[in-house]
């Protein structure tokens, strides 16, 4: 319709905060003990840019300094810095940013050795659980801290204009890893904004977009009290802003992957929260968790998150937040069934390995250490601390407390969601995704499995770690070194894969890949089958072409959030929109 000049819109004024809330170890974490962020892998690994990060942020840093493009001289000079910067700069500083982004998602080739391999178990467990390893049978809680960035963050890793650092940083966006959700703070904030903005109905609402980051290594009920308060401080900015009151001001959170929980347990704890997106949420945690702590993680994430079963565990058993991601009492396999962790022995015959912990009782399960399926060993959860009874326990004794927890807070959690709720989630069946671990025994093992024992492993190998498992029965380990030494002698070199089945009562146990569709790290059960104890839920499968850690950088879920945000717009805005003579 086209309004005559004389006429004016009288569309009602208001405000809408886009929230963003990211996934587990997307937050920037700066350590009070060394006085660094030491969590970023948008800047490199673990704190340390990386060679080719390092190269190419040097290149833009000396790029700007050409051009004497100082945040100070940037607000002064105004449209003539903005015409220079449009003309020199930016094709200059795209392609940096470009460049970037391509080391990280290109498996980060020219990262020097240094960089990916330093953090052995003990150095990731004084980086990111307890600086002091004589005391590392438990957590540091005051050890780390959100990251709100600093200025040569800014300048230097995002794509932030200057004169808007202060801004963004008070907003969040400096809380979160830019190589994961950079590109879509910029997609809400600019491109869906401004297309909002100028459609019929909205033009008297202002929008803003706003980050809340965590630590990750608390609970999410922890995380959720901080997301709580951000909320609050957000909706107040974007009233004053707007110049309405704070019940005009909408807020519509988005959260990736397991930020969900973390928003789900504001929401219980009273956050002023008026929509709800979840994208890639492992909605009752995800069977990779448990396949993680076992083999550690793949491609360019092991440098980063854990090359093998040691250096995840030193920092997953004292992850409030990791074990929170282990499979609860409601978690569903495709099928669905709740025996998400099976062994499949050499006659073919399948076994579930859960059956005395059913449901709430999984958590039970995930307090054992001693049998070789067990969720963590004694040795690695007790890294860097001396090995005497006493401190065992006291290692042990903390864990189980931590389990505890984790069982408590999803008792509380459960099925709740927000009463108006949209779940986007990926049902891609070539990005194979764990709903089920099943191990696969190869060779002569005799007795039941349960009382099997593990007599080698690969927990600590830096390449290729696959969380593989020679076991062998207790009452045959008497024998085992004495024939061990005998084979040895002729099959060793041949390889020691080769050795399996030719000692008699050694089998090698390993995981089998996933096959379940959905993004690579959640199955697509996980917002297929969700059912909610409270309002409405909305879940809606993707055939994404991006995998878990880049979900929001697929076209297809931009498209359908943005689908979404005008449908919320359209039903609280542009009914009241009038036009006045």
């Amino acid at each position: 319709m086209i309004v005559p000049v004389e006429q004016k819109c009288a569309c009602k004024k208001g405000a809408v905060a886009f929230v963003f809330v990211p996934g587990i170890m997307g937050s920037r974490l700066y350590s009070t003990d060394r006085e660094d962020v030491v969590w970023d892998p948008a800047a490199g690994l673990h704190g340390e840019l990386s060679g080719n990060f390092l190269r190419e942020t040097l290149k833009r840093k000396q790029v700007l300094e050409d051009f004497n493009v100082e945040p100070e001289w940037y607000m002064e000079a105004g449209r003539m810095l903005k015409k220079q910067y449009y003309r020199y700069v930016k094709p200059v500083t795209k392609n940096v940013n470009e460049a970037v982004i391509q080391v990280a998602r290109k498996f980060r080739t020219g990262a020097s050795l240094s960089d990916l391999f330093l953090k052995d178990a003990e150095s990731r467990k004084v980086l990111l659980v307890n600086s002091d390893l004589s005391n590392g049978y438990e957590r540091q809680d005051d050890l780390l801290e959100v990251d709100a960035g600093s200025n040569d963050h800014f300048r230097y890793v995002t794509t932030v204009f200057p004169a808007e650092i202060e801004q963004k940083r008070k907003r969040g966006w400096g809380e979160v890893t830019w190589d994961s959700y950079g590109n879509f703070l910029h997609y809400l904030d600019k491109e869906l904004s401004q297309t909002l903005k100028w459609q019929e109905g909205f033009h008297g609402v202002e929008f803003g977009t706003f980050c809340a980051g965590y630590n990750w290594m608390l609970s999410n009920e922890v995380s959720g009290k901080r997301i709580k308060q951000k909320v609050t401080q957000f909706r107040q900015e974007m009233a004053k802003q707007a110049e309405v009151s704070e019940s005009d001001v909408q807020v519509i959170m988005i959260t990736h992957s397991m930020g969900g929980l973390a928003a789900r347990s504001a929401h219980l704890q009273g956050a002023e929260i008026d929509y709800m997106i979840h994208g890639a949420m492992p909605t009752n945690g995800s069977a990779a968790t448990y396949r993680n702590a076992h083999c550690g993680y793949d491609g360019i994430a092991a440098p980063i998150l854990g090359k093998n079963a040691a250096e995840v565990s030193a920092v997953l058993a004292f992850c409030q937040g990791g074990l929170e991601l282990l499979p609860n009492h409601l978690y569903q396999t495709i099928q669905p069934d709740y025996k998400w962790l099976k062994l499949v022995d050499r006659h073919k015959k399948e076994h579930s390995l859960i059956d005395a912990y059913p449901r709430e009782k999984i958590y039970d399960f995930y307090k054992t250490t001693s049998q070789w399926y067990s969720l963590f060993s004694d040795e690695l959860i007790s890294v860097g601390v001396e090995k005497i009874p006493r401190n065992i326990e006291l290692v042990k004794k903390n864990y189980m407390r931590r389990i505890v927890a984790a069982g408590r807070f999803w008792s509380v959690l459960g099925g709740k969601f927000h009463n108006d709720t949209t779940m986007f989630y990926s049902e891609n069946s070539e990005m194979p995704s764990y709903d089920v671990c099943i191990w696969l025994e190869r060779g002569g093992c005799s007795g039941n499995y349960s009382s099997w024992e593990i007599i080698s492993n690969d927990n600590h190998k830096w390449f290729f770690a696959a969380g593989n498992k020679e076991v062998v029965n207790k009452e045959e380990e008497k024998n085992y070194q004495a024939v061990k030494k005998a084979s040895l002698r002729s099959s060793y070199w041949a390889g020691r894969e080769s050795i399996t089945g030719k000692i008699p009562g050694i089998s090698l146990i390993k995981l089998l890949p996933p096959w379940a569709g959905g993004d690579g790290t959640v199955h697509k059960g996980s917002g297929r089958d969700v059912r909610s104890e409270n309002g409405s839920l909305i879940s809606i499968g993707l055939q994404t072409e991006e995998g878990h850690q880049a979900f929001f950088l697929d076209h297809q879920v931009s498209k359908e959030i943005t689908s979404r945000i005008q449908e919320i717009m359209q039903e609280t805005y542009k009914s009241k929109c009038q036009v006045a003579l």
